[in-house]
């Protein structure tokens, strides 16, 4: 965790000159102009390429410049919650195997007026921001639509879209927010003070009557779309690395096959239940190559966000998916990456 935080202030100091910028460029071999055929539009939003940075990477926003030097589209920040919160005790990461990580962060933040602060050194920069947003750990199931939709107002004019990320593992009661009332409140919340898109993240855990539900709530409330998936608490996954991780509590993350293979079948079962009716879907989960984006496109999504792989791969990473994924598209006589999602679901 110290490690990562001291990367996310390197690119924050990085990104204040343009001296800087152009050294993340060469670091990231990011050198290349966007190609026309990475170009997609989700929920009106136009990104230069399919890959961006989830959440989780950049909490604070402190970031996001040096990030979209490297050659990702678009940056998700956060999770931002209302009032400052420390997480849960350290140590909460883990390195499972390289690329394989639990996380038991507990949603750590500064508040969102820290993180407003932040976010404002981007005006006008034109790259576009997700804010993912929670919910400090004392909250009450009634007041979370009152939370959210404060969160939203304060962080509106930053925004390309808002997140809520009721599938995180590991704040306690938040999953209980994942029904059809809890859910519809908050969304009416939210579009009260933002007329932003909004999506809902979603867990890879879920039975499909659940997906159900909310896939539901997500065309009766005309919300934009999806994100899958969050990490997994699926103790069969965890202790494939030996028994001491199955009873280690939080979300696991990474290029562990099992858990990729989760997130791919969740948004392609999202995709086969919502065709044609405009919901979109932004894929995450084990994605460090183009190969695994190429699979998350397949399966329906139109976005696809990496944030563990980016330690382990490091700032290279966009432009190696982005040009695997231009080989395919020529190699197959695809014009855009558009054409492409969906296609394997």
């Amino acid at each position: 965790e110290s490690l990562h935080l001291f990367a996310v202030h390197l690119l924050r100091i990085a990104q204040s000159s343009p001296l800087g910028l152009a050294l993340i460029r060469i670091l990231a071999n990011n050198l290349f102009l966007p190609d026309p055929k990475l170009e997609t539009q989700v929920a009106g939003i136009r990104f230069a390429s399919p890959v961006m940075v989830g959440a989780g990477w950049d909490k604070n926003g402190l970031a996001v410049r040096g990030l979209h030097s490297a050659g990702f589209s678009a940056v998700e920040v956060g999770t931002v919650l209302h009032f400052p919160q420390s997480g849960h005790p350290k140590p909460r990461q883990f390195v499972l195997a390289p690329g394989v990580v639990i996380n038991h962060l507990g949603f750590p933040s500064p508040g969102v007026e820290e993180v407003e602060k932040n976010l404002s050194r981007y005006r006008g920069s034109g790259i576009p921001i997700g804010i993912s947003l929670g919910l400090n750990r004392d909250f009450s199931p009634e007041s979370a639509p009152q939370s959210f939709a404060r969160l939203a107002e304060i962080l509106d004019s930053h925004a390309a879209y808002f997140a809520i990320n009721t599938s995180s593992p590991n704040t306690v009661r938040l999953s209980k927010l994942n029904t059809r009332d809890h859910l519809s409140s908050i969304i009416q919340a939210l579009k009260a003070k933002t007329g932003k898109p909004v999506f809902i993240k979603v867990s890879p855990d879920l039975y499909p009557s659940q997906l159900d539900e909310i896939i539901r709530v997500c065309l009766d409330q005309k919300i934009a779309g999806i994100i899958a998936t969050n990490t997994t608490a699926d103790l069969r996954i965890k202790s494939r690395y030996g028994g001491k991780w199955k009873d280690v509590p939080g979300g696991l993350s990474g290029s562990d096959p099992g858990f990729r293979q989760l997130s791919t079948a969740t948004i392609a079962y999202i995709h086969r239940q919502t065709q044609d009716t405009g919901l979109e879907i932004i894929g995450v989960g084990g994605i460090d190559s183009p190969g695994a984006a190429l699979e998350k496109i397949a399966a329906g999504a139109k976005l696809v966000q990496v944030v563990t792989a980016i330690r382990t791969k490091g700032l290279s990473l966009p432009s190696f998916i982005n040009k695997g994924i231009l080989a395919y598209l020529d190699t197959n006589h695809i014009e855009n990456i558009s054409g492409l999602a969906g296609s394997r679901s």
